[in-house]
């Protein structure tokens, strides 16, 4: 169970946010809006969390083409089912 930043809100307090290696931020409120299909991140840490799924998903073969996550449009995407995906195992 996750506790909620108190009853009126869906956010998170995070003594740390880390994707694999990369450390995008200490000390963060952490906002999840179940409604939306997307994740908003300010764009250091969208910065950040580009080089950690650049370095965990490297594998142009398995993962459908170089480019995952675009600066240009900043967006991530991935050209494969979700199962492949899964067994990677993000280490957020």
């Amino acid at each position: 169970m996750i506790r909620t930043a108190d009853k009126t809100t869906w956010d998170i307090n995070a003594e740390q946010i880390e994707v694999g290696k990369e450390k995008l931020a200490k000390k963060s409120r952490i906002r999840f809006e179940p409604q939306l299909p997307y994740l908003y991140l300010p764009m250091d840490y969208y910065r950040e969390f580009t080089k950690a799924i650049k370095n965990l998903y490297s594998d142009k073969e398995l993962y459908g083409y170089d480019e995952i996550c675009n600066l240009n449009t900043n967006t991530c995407k991935f050209n494969v089912s979700c199962d492949k995906l899964v067994k990677k195992k993000i280490p957020f």
